[in-house]
C-alpha cells in the first residue's frame, strides 16, 4: 500500500512538474513574443529615428550644397566682370600704344622722307658743275643757277643787315648806358663834400706854417656864419666844424647848406669851444668821402700811438687835446650829458668814461679838467655792431689862434 502510495504520489508529482514546465515553456514562449515584438519596435523607432536624421542632413547638405553653387555663381559672376573690365582696359591700352607706334611710325617715315630728299638735293648740287665749268645751251643761259645766285645775294644781303642793326642797337645802348654813368658820377661830385675843397687846403698849409686857422675867411668862402671852428687830427682829419640852433639841421645839409645825406660835423647846440665838455658829432658808414669814418682807425692802440693829439681851432684860440679813450658804446648815453652824471662828480665821470677805453691810457685827471669827445655811427664793420663809436681827449693845452 504503501508503494502504491509512493507511486500515486510520485506520478502525481510528475504531472504536477510536467505541468509546470509546460507552463513555464509557454512562459518562454510569451517572453520570446514579447522580446520579439519590443525588439521589432525598437528597429521601427531605431529605423525611424535613423531615417529622420537622415532626412534631415539630406535637407541641411542640400541646403550647404545650394550655398555653394549660389557662391560659386556669384564669384563667377565677379569674374566674368573683372574679365570684362580688364579686356576694356586692355582694349584702351592697344589702342593708344597703336597710336602711339602709328605716330611714331609716321614720324619715322616722314624723317626718312625728309633726309632722302635732302640726300638726294645734296647729290644733284653735287652733280652740278660750277657755270664757268658748264657747257650752256644756244638758247640761253642757266636758269636754275642764276636763281640760287640770287637767293645767295639776297640772304647775304639780309644777314649784312641784320649785323648793322645788331651793331646800331648795341652802340645806342652803350651810348645810353655812358650818358647815365656820366649823369651819375656828375650829381655825386655835387654832392660830394669837399674834403679836397681849396679853403680847407690853404688851412691845412696854414697850419703847418703859421699854426693858425681863419675862420672868417671860412665863413666867407661857404657864406655860412654857422663855421664856428676847425678840426685838426695831424695827417688823419682837418674840417670845419659848424653849429647850429639844434641837433638835426646839419644831419644832412653841407657847408654851403645844399641837402645831403651826408650832412656836415657838427658841434652840439648846448656848448662853444673851450667848454668843460665839446661835442661834436659826424656821419660815418663805407662811403670814404664821410670826414669821421677815420674815427674807426681808432681802434688800433697802434694807430692811436701816432696820431694821439686833436686840435680844435676857434676865432679866437687853439685848443689841444690828447687821446685818453677810444671805445663803441651801446646802452650808457651819459656821456651827452652837459649838467648831472648819475650822482658821480665830473672826475669821476671823466674816469668812467677813460675807463671803458678799448686800450689803456694814463692821464691824469681832476675837477678841472677838460675833454672834448667826437662821436660818429658805429654801424660799420668795423665796430662789430656797435651803436655809436667815441674817441675823447682830455684838453692840455691852450694858446691864442
Amino acid at each position: 500500500m504503501a508503494v502504491k502510495k509512493q507511486t500515486d504520489e510520485s506520478k502525481e508529482k510528475d504531472s504536477s512538474t510536467k505541468k509546470k514546465t509546460v507552463l513555464s515553456n509557454k512562459q518562454i514562449k510569451k517572453n520570446i513574443v514579447t522580446k520579439k515584438a519590443t525588439t521589432s519596435s525598437d528597429r521601427k523607432l531605431k529605423t525611424n529615428t535613423t531615417k529622420k536624421e537622415t532626412t534631415s542632413i539630406d535637407k541641411q547638405t542640400k541646403k550647404s550644397a545650394t550655398k555653394r553653387v549660389i557662391t560659386s555663381n556669384d564669384k563667377k559672376l565677379k569674374k566674368d566682370t573683372l574679365n570684362k573690365k580688364t579686356a576694356s582696359i586692355d582694349k584702351k591700352t592697344n589702342k593708344s600704344t597703336t597710336k602711339k607706334a602709328t605716330a611714331l611710325n609716321n614720324k619715322q617715315t616722314r624723317r626718312s622722307i625728309a633726309t632722302k630728299k635732302t640726300s638726294a638735293s645734296d647729290n644733284k648740287n653735287k652733280k652740278k658743275k660750277p657755270i664757268s665749268n658748264r657747257k650752256i645751251s644756244k638758247t640761253g643761259k642757266a636758269t636754275s643757277d642764276k636763281v640760287l645766285l640770287k637767293k645767295k645775294k639776297i640772304n647775304s644781303r639780309t644777314i649784312s643787315l641784320n649785323k648793322q642793326k645788331l651793331v646800331l642797337i648795341f652802340g645806342f645802348c652803350l651810348i645810353i648806358f655812358l650818358l647815365c654813368i656820366s649823369f651819375f658820377l656828375d650829381d655825386k661830385e655835387e654832392k660830394r663834400i669837399p674834403l679836397n675843397d681849396k679853403p680847407i687846403e690853404t688851412v691845412k698849409e696854414d697850419i703847418k706854417k703859421e699854426k693858425t686857422v681863419d675862420i672868417k675867411k671860412l665863413q666867407e668862402h661857404y657864406q655860412n656864419e654857422d663855421i664856428i671852428s676847425f678840426l685838426d687830427i695831424p695827417d688823419v682829419l682837418s674840417y670845419p666844424i659848424v653849429k647850429s640852433s639844434d641837433n638835426n639841421y646839419y644831419l644832412n645839409h653841407q657847408l654851403d647848406h645844399s641837402n645831403n645825406i651826408k650832412g656836415t660835423p657838427f658841434m652840439d647846440y648846448r656848448v662853444n669851444p673851450g667848454d668843460n665838455k665839446v661835442l661834436i658829432y659826424g656821419h660815418s658808414g663805407n662811403e670814404k668821402d664821410l670826414p669821421f669814418l677815420v674815427l674807426h682807425y681808432y681802434r688800433e692802440e697802434s694807430f692811436y700811438e701816432e696820431h694821439p693829439m686833436i686840435y680844435l681851432y676857434s676865432e679866437d684860440y687853439k685848443y689841444s687835446y690828447h687821446i685818453i679813450s677810444s671805445y663803441v658804446e651801446t646802452k650808457d648815453f651819459d656821456y651827452v650829458n652837459i649838467n648831472g652824471f648819475n650822482g658821480l662828480s665830473w672826475s669821476e665821470h671823466i674816469n668812467k668814461l677813460k675807463d671803458k677805453s678799448d686800450y689803456k691810457i694814463d692821464m691824469p685827471i681832476d675837477e678841472n679838467s677838460k675833454i672834448l669827445i667826437l662821436q660818429t655811427c658805429g654801424y660799420t664793420s668795423n665796430t662789430n655792431g656797435g651803436k655809436y663809436k667815441l674817441v675823447i681827449g682830455l684838453l692840455v693845452n691852450v694858446e691864442e689862434n
